[in-house]
């Protein structure tokens, strides 16, 4: 700002610091024109599709029939049935009299059946002792080949003497090559990690 009284330029303040001469009063800045609003302008309207246009509509005639039914009356029957008459029956079953049995075969002349039931089979000792023996191969680390071999050979032989029905002998061999197969495998296993 420059000092009316002595032209020097002075720093802000109310007074001159070289005359002291009072300084005027700065003049407002003018605040920027704010922007003109401008209306926003309206969305394009599209144009209304036309009414489509019909025909007029066709005058309808009614349908005239010739010959009417007549509901009043009823349908004609030629021959109704009556009804209250039974039904006749020519031949009427007599079920008083019992049928008669002259061609049914007499079973006197069979003679009886001869019934003797079976003694029940008992187990053979050897099956008996393949099984256990099959068992006992999982279980005995020590001695498992030792019963793994005698169950196989002891259901062997109760197979060959009875082959029907022997349970037990073919669940001791199975037994056996299974805990047969089963030590061979773990030996092999101790041996390759050197704990034998």
């Amino acid at each position: 700002m420059i000092c009316p009284n002595c032209g020097k330029d002075v720093m802000d303040g109310k007074f001159c610091t070289n005359c002291g001469c009072a300084m005027p009063a700065p003049a407002p800045v003018a605040a920027p024109d704010p922007m003109p609003v401008v209306p926003p302008t309206p969305a394009p309207q599209p144009e209304p599709t036309p009414a489509p246009q019909y025909e007029p509509a066709q005058s309808f005639e009614q349908p005239t029939f010739d010959s009417a039914p007549n509901y009043n009356e009823g349908p004609s029957f030629d021959s109704a049935p009556n009804y209250n008459e039974g039904p006749s029956f020519d031949s009427a079953t007599n079920y008083n009299e019992g049928p008669s049995y002259d061609s049914v075969p007499h079973y006197q002349d069979v003679p009886p059946y001869d019934f003797e039931p079976e003694e029940p089979k008992k187990a053979d000792g050897m099956a008996i002792a393949s099984l256990v023996l099959g068992i006992l191969g999982f279980f005995l680390p020590i001695l498992w080949i030792v019963c793994a071999i005698l169950a196989i050979v002891f259901g062997k032989i109760s197979l060959n003497k009875r082959p029907v029905g022997n349970g037990l002998a073919k669940a001791g061999m199975i037994c056996g090559i299974i805990a047969l197969i089963l030590g061979i495998l773990t030996s092999i296993a101790c041996v390759a990690c050197n704990l034998i």
